[in-house]
């Protein structure tokens, strides 16, 4: 699953809070994964890391993070439009 779709199907079910620690999960997960695999599978699980960490940051601080591109901000406002409709944000 690409990283945009797991972070807009988890705000469909998720709380706002639930969905932070559940990124904070997916983004360990990911530096795990990057400990013990190949160069390139190493990068691209460290990479997904560093994008969730961004959002993860978005999430409880609002204002877009270090580092953060428009392909991360779309997502984030994205997430922020289904939680507000929720009204988890």
């Amino acid at each position: 699953m690409i990283l945009e779709e797991l972070v807009l199907s988890r705000a469909e079910e998720e709380s706002r809070a639930e969905l932070i620690d559940s990124l904070k999960a997916a983004a360990d997960a990911a530096r795990s994964i990057a400990g013990r695999n190949q160069e390139r599978r190493r990068q691209d699980a460290m990479d997904r890391a560093q994008r969730l960490d961004r959002i993860v940051h978005f999430l409880e601080n609002d204002p877009s993070g270090p580092g953060s591109d428009l392909a991360d901000q779309a997502l984030c406002d994205r997430v922020r439009e289904k939680l507000k409709a929720r009204g988890q944000w």
